[in-house]
């Protein structure tokens, strides 16, 4: 089905009212690019009181779409449902009465106008969509009621999918959960748990050296720290870098070969990712910013320990690491860390507990997946007319 294509302007108007800094009341909402995740969720509004804001804002309503213009590749399209000034990184657009504004955000966030919007942003570091760049989009335009139509099917599909990663995410905090429960408070030790230096249960190491000449094409993966991170995750990565099988062979006989069961992580900025080593197919990672213990047939569970760590990390990294620009893991903190220590067969029961969320987490994944397909397919049927 074709339908007429118009620009932005001529169906809505971007409204850019400054508000200064001293005539912004208080209690007044505020939103900036941070408040807004990418595909247009408000992560929360900021309520502010008169002179927080140091610089003027837009104002806008809940009437209009927030449209962020710096990095547009973020897709930060929003639709409040109420009024507030927002940062002047962001856009506020008013459909008019041709234009419905759920359509309008629909088709905004799609990739190809994401795509679209980022071929012309301008600046390097720091690009940006001009007023004037977004004001000359090309719209197309349904009918109303085809727009309202096609708003709600993609609505539908929409809720499908953010309750699917919603599930995902709470998910995701159950291991910490079952682990608080069965062993307490990893800093405080409530339980009266034994302590015992890391380095006793299992060694501890990191990758021999690789330098740039060593690098292939293809062969055996090599992970960066960002690729564990990534992995660590849950997710799949695809390695950049390779190395040689006989390269490969010589580094595993100095450091040895990563076991199915081994924890990695980075040494810098962690946020609590570890990945437990769940593949035997031949790998190797960066050396230095890849931290390894060797837990895979040490005598604590692994599961367990990557669990301990987490916590430890995300309550207490900052007094573990060391460096005044980034907080840094070195293995000689990792190696004198003392954990609690607590019996293996308790161990072993929160590994099969973690095993059974893992096996759920993994349906709920391709749940999630097939809803995210199926928003993509509609998406790309509804803007050619085909739903």
């Amino acid at each position: 089905m074709s339908w007429p294509a118009v620009t932005l302007a001529e169906v809505a108007e971007i409204e850019r009212k400054g508000v200064a800094s001293d005539q912004i009341p208080d209690g007044a909402s505020y939103l900036g690019l941070e408040h807004i995740e990418s595909g247009g969720v408000i992560l929360k509004k900021e309520t502010v009181k008169k002179g927080d804001l140091s610089s003027t804002k837009f104002a806008f309503t809940s009437e209009h779409l927030l449209y962020g213009k710096l990095r547009p590749y973020l897709a930060k399209i929003a639709l409040p449902d109420f009024d507030g000034v927002c940062s002047t990184d962001i856009l506020p657009i008013r459909p008019g009465p041709r234009l419905d504004k759920r359509f309008l955000a629909f088709y905004l966030r799609q990739p190809s106008m994401v795509n679209y919007a980022a071929s012309r942003a301008i600046g390097a570091n720091l690009p940006r969509l001009s007023p004037k760049g977004l004001a000359a989009f090309p719209i197309p335009l349904p009918p109303l009621e085809e727009q309202r139509r096609i708003a709600e099917i993609l609505d539908q599909a929409d809720e499908l999918r953010r309750l699917r990663i919603q599930a995902l995410d709470r998910l995701n905090t159950l291991g910490q959960a079952i682990f608080h429960e069965m062993f307490g408070d990893v800093v405080t030790n409530p339980l009266g748990w034994q302590s015992v230096r890391l380095d006793e249960l299992c060694e501890i190491g990191s990758s021999k050296r690789v330098f740039a000449k060593e690098f292939m094409s293809d062969g055996v993966p090599f992970y960066r720290g960002t690729e564990i991170g990534r992995l660590a995750s849950g997710g799949r990565s695809e390695p950049t870098l390779f190395i040689s099988s006989d390269h490969y062979e010589r580094l595993i006989k100095q450091s040895g070969k990563p076991e199915i069961g081994d924890l990695l992580l980075p040494s810098i900025c962690h946020d609590g990712r570890i990945w437990k080593v769940d593949q035997s197919d031949p790998f190797y990672f960066k050396d230095g910013r890849v931290l390894w213990i060797k837990s895979g047939k040490s005598e604590i569970d692994s599961e367990y320990l990557r669990e301990y760590l987490r916590n430890l990390f995300l309550r207490n990294y900052a007094s573990i690491a060391s460096g005044i620009v980034f907080a840094e893991l070195k293995i000689v903190n990792l190696k004198k860390l003392k954990i609690i220590y607590p019996p293996a067969t308790l161990q072993k029961e929160f590994s099969l507990r973690i095993a059974e969320v893992e096996a759920s987490r993994f349906r709920l994944m391709k749940s999630r997946s097939a809803s995210v397909s199926l928003f993509a397919a509609l998406q790309h049927r509804a803007f050619k007319g085909e739903l």
